[in-house]
């Protein structure tokens, strides 16, 4: 007498193919039935030649879905009943995500839009918000000069790493000053912007990267921070700064 093993699915059976695999070389494929108590799946008619205590693979395999292995061992506890005891699992390894889109523009704003086209970054939360603009800092910094960096929080202020968690700041150049660039920050209609917030001030500037957060009152111009500029950027800085 065979024993029937059932499967049951979120799919009909009619649309599922459905095969085991026994150790011993016996393979079936499931059809369509009701178990004893009427509910709807498909069954293997096991002969009782084939072994139990042995191991199995169950394949299922749907149209538009994600095809499934089992391992385990098949046993018949009942006189007419087969089960698939399962104790080896195999995950299956997702797919490399597509790499984002690179980050160009000619204008501050298109180069703010796009690292907000990466859709890497939450403007919904405070940190979202916080990351996304070192990112736009650091690629503003990247695209136009170094003169493009952080707007300086100090520690009790609102701040994300010791910077604004939603503007920049340039300190020379035709757009230096500071410059929301998410408006409704932290809200779920936040979105990026470029919008004129205030004048350059060197003791509000940091630079394009995250600083630990100063105590209330510690002049920006006494952090050391290494920079690589050329010449004539260094000139313009410490010109702006009143170095020279």
């Amino acid at each position: 007498m065979p024993h029937q093993f059932f499967v049951f699915t979120n799919r009909p059976a009619a649309d599922v193919h459905i095969t085991l695999a026994h150790d011993s070389g016996w393979s079936g494929i499931a059809m369509p039935a009701a178990d004893p108590q009427g509910r709807a799946g498909s069954v293997f008619d096991i002969p009782d030649s084939v072994p139990s205590g042995n191991g199995a693979q169950l394949n299922l395999d749907a149209e538009g879905a994600t095809p499934l292995q089992l391992r385990g061992v098949l046993v018949y506890p009942d006189a007419d009943r087969a089960y698939l005891q399962c104790d080896d699992f195999t995950l299956v390894e997702l797919p490399e995500p597509p790499a984002p889109p690179p980050v160009t523009g000619n204008t501050p704003l298109e180069i703010i839009t796009a690292v907000h086209a990466t859709g890497a970054y939450n403007l919904g939360t405070k940190q979202g918000c916080g990351m996304f603009t070192e990112e736009c800092c650091r690629q503003l910094a990247t695209a136009f000069g170094p003169m493009w960096g952080h707007v300086a929080k100090a520690a009790g202020q609102n701040q994300y790493n010791a910077h604004a968690v939603d503007a920049v700041h340039s300190l020379a150049g035709n757009d230096h000053g500071i410059w929301d660039i998410i408006t409704s920050s932290v809200s779920s209609s936040a979105k990026p912007a470029f919008n004129r917030a205030g004048d350059s001030n060197p003791e509000l500037w940091r630079p394009p990267a995250p600083l630990p957060c100063q105590p209330a009152g510690t002049a920006t111009r006494n952090v050391a921070v290494t920079l690589s500029v050329t010449l004539e950027d260094l000139i313009r800085l410490l010109c702006v700064l009143r170095v020279i």
